[in-house]
């Protein structure tokens, strides 16, 4: 669906299974749905596919104002907390599941709290940055999610996002195969537009939330999701290689990363 007001896209099924996003994000969700994903998470010697992509938005910052306290927001099991306090930041999370959150806490020994960044309690300017890894497209209030984070930054402070990009080339594909055949082939749109997503983003629908949410842009970047944490076939992997390839190309990538400064005087 298409919002009325922003035009996001929005899935109006998001919460039609389960009564509320906790019940989606289970231990199911993370062992069967999500498994090569996560794979990892439990192994602290097994390194995140998804390690360079932390690296080079934490280098962005770095780079413009050093290191200081990061939050997680849907820290999972705490892969990119590890990363984080590795190169010396001072880190915390937050995660809506009960299942990963707990793991991150004991296991893992990090400062997590269960729950939503607009539920749980966090001192005001009390981080340097406050980061979205594959999250934002899971939330039901975008904008609430964004002025939330606005209002924990310190002045001058950053924010990183990852999210699936709609505007890419496979979601072209996956939207022209569904239409072109009059929807009788579906299976591009299911693998693109996944029911684990509340919303589905295009770079100047984020752009917009931003500027409105208190944030000025510094750097973007298309980007891909790693390949070696998605579902695939034999015959899959190589297609979707070639398909990031060619989006690459075409500045239609699957992803975008965006890394925003918090605006001066936004009174968030």
């Amino acid at each position: 669906m298409v919002c009325s007001q922003c035009e996001l896209l929005y899935n109006r099924d998001f919460l039609s299974v389960h009564t509320d996003a906790q019940g989606i994000f289970s231990d199911e969700y993370y062992n069967e749905v999500q498994k090569e994903a996560f794979e990892h998470a439990r192994n602290p010697k097994e390194r995140d596919a998804s390690a360079p992509l932390y690296e080079a938005g934490l280098s962005v910052v770095e780079s413009r104002n050093g290191k200081g306290r990061v939050l997680d927001v849907g820290c999972a099991f705490g892969s990119f907390l590890r990363l984080a306090e590795q190169r010396g930041w001072e880190v915390s999370g937050v995660e809506l599941s009960h299942y990963s959150s707990r793991f991150a806490r004991e296991e893992m020994g990090f400062d997590v709290q269960t729950g939503t960044l607009t539920s749980v309690s966090l001192a005001r300017d009390g981080f340097d940055l406050v980061t979205f890894w594959d999250v934002l497209e899971h939330v039901t209030e975008v904008r609430k999610n964004l002025e939330t984070a606005n209002s924990v930054l310190k002045d001058g402070g950053h924010l990183i996002i990852t999210t699936d990009n709609y505007h890419s080339l496979l979601s072209f594909i996956a939207d022209l195969t569904y239409r072109g055949t009059g929807g009788v082939i579906t299976y591009p749109v299911e693998r693109f537009f996944i029911p684990y997503n509340s919303c589905y983003f295009k770079p100047p629908d984020l752009r917009q939330m931003l500027q409105d949410s208190g944030f000025d842009e510094v750097f973007a970047k298309g980007i891909d999701y790693p390949i070696d944490k998605i579902k695939l076939g034999t015959l899959e992997r190589p297609v979707l290689k070639l398909l990031y390839a060619v989006g690459d190309l075409l500045n239609r990538n699957s992803q975008i990363l965006i890394i925003a400064r918090k605006a001066e005087n936004t009174g968030k």
